[in-house]
């Protein structure tokens, strides 16, 4: 039976007192507001957080708000100048276009032993069949994915899967509770989001219970 709960109930436990690297920190507008921004719950239980995004203007609100930001497109070569235990990439996979720059970016900011954190949206789930069947689907993706092609494309760049969740979040949108009602009683791999937390094969260590 699938489960409702938020992303960060599932990274919560590998970002607390990190120094921790959030890609796609500014997120979606809506989801600035109550518990629904990731990167606002992270900068509350982390060391340190050091957001990047290409959004400008979002980016520069944060910064004023005293949010440690920089503006970066993770599909260009990125070098901050520093490593950080965790990267969390937060629904940013299926819009990549540079796999190759990505991960690089991705291994020059890692320490030995760091993990990287994927967040992405299911391309197998319920709500993606829905809004492919009735013509909705976001078509401003890149790519999808789906479990088995995550730990593909991170075995094929060095990474190894350690543990993979499936999460439905909870919703705040009538048509979102319709959706999480049904969801209660279907398997959680039909859930919209998959969370693989990820290391590099050197680094390896215990596996994280999946």
């Amino acid at each position: 039976m699938l489960k409702i709960k938020h992303r960060f109930e599932v990274i919560e436990e590998f970002v607390r007192g990190k120094d921790v690297l959030d890609v796609g920190c500014v997120g979606l507008g809506y989801q600035r507001t109550g518990d629904f921004w990731v990167h606002g719950r992270i900068c509350k239980v982390a060391r340190r957080v050091v957001g990047v995004d290409i959004q400008r203007e979002e980016v520069a609100r944060l910064k004023e708000e005293g949010y440690e930001v920089v503006i970066a497109d993770i599909n260009k070569r990125m070098d901050l100048g520093e490593t950080f235990d965790v990267i969390n990439v937060g629904q940013v996979l299926t819009y990549l276009t540079d796999f190759d720059t990505f991960f690089d970016n991705i291994k020059r900011h890692l320490r030995p032993n760091g993990l990287l954190i994927l967040s992405v949206t299911n391309a197998h789930s319920l709500k993606n069949f829905l809004k492919y069947t009735l013509g909705r689907l976001d078509f401003t993706y890149t790519n999808f994915q789906n479990e088995i092609s995550m730990r593909r494309l991170l075995d094929r760049y060095g990474f190894e899967a350690r543990s993979v969740k499936y999460v439905e979040e909870p919703s705040r949108r009538i048509m979102g509770k319709i959706y999480q009602f049904i969801f209660r009683f279907l398997p959680s791999h039909l859930s919209s989001h998959i969370i693989v937390i990820a290391s590099q094969k050197t680094a390896r260590e215990a596996p994280i219970d999946t």
